[in-house]
């Protein structure tokens, strides 16, 4: 379960993405108060269980509990026909309780979405010498540069080419490490 929140509209949902048989992610989303962005709401947590129940038909395995705060800016370019469409995401900023990390202003993450990885967007990076990452997540980079998880193999040719690109801070003593 995650929120997101975009400032220019001033509007926050909570959203539970889960996995279909064949792994096709199934978002669902829930409004939600801007203003309880860092509670987990009853309503929310009703909204994660019933949303588990319906697509799984068990609820929750275990309580939801904050990891890591996301903050970045992004663009979205959407093309007019085919439904091809690219987000660019910049200032990626992650933190929890003790830890801190970000990216260089001038480094960027763009994702492309299209048609079996063929549309416009992906002939151009591609053409210009950019090539898929593989499998990336900002979540799972974040845990990585918080050093919340010891292992990242699955994300690694990704956090090999953000990691020159990202400060990090450790202040807490003994960072909380999850199962791998």
């Amino acid at each position: 379960m995650r929120k997101r929140h975009y400032l220019g509209a001033n509007i926050c949902f909570v959203e539970v993405n889960l996995k279909s048989l064949r792994k096709v992610t199934v978002k669902k989303r829930l409004p939600h108060d801007p203003s309880a962005l860092d509670q987990l709401t009853a309503p929310a947590m009703q909204f994660a269980e019933q949303s588990h129940l319906g697509h799984y038909g068990r609820g929750l395995n275990a309580p939801y509990l904050p990891v890591m705060q996301v903050q970045h800016e992004r663009m979205t370019l959407v093309a007019r026909a085919g439904g091809e469409r690219m987000t660019i995401d910049r200032n990626l900023q992650f933190w929890n309780a003790g830890n801190e990390a970000a990216t260089s202003p001038k480094m960027v993450v763009v994702e492309t979405k299209s048609a079996f990885g063929r549309g416009i967007a992906d002939t151009i990076l591609r053409s210009n010498g950019y090539h898929r990452v593989g499998s990336c997540s900002k979540y799972c980079i974040g845990l990585a540069a918080l050093g919340i998880v010891p292992r990242f193999n699955k994300f690694l040719p990704a956090f090999r080419r953000l990691l020159p690109h990202v400060t990090s801070t450790q202040t807490a003593e003994n960072p909380a490490f999850l199962a791998a």
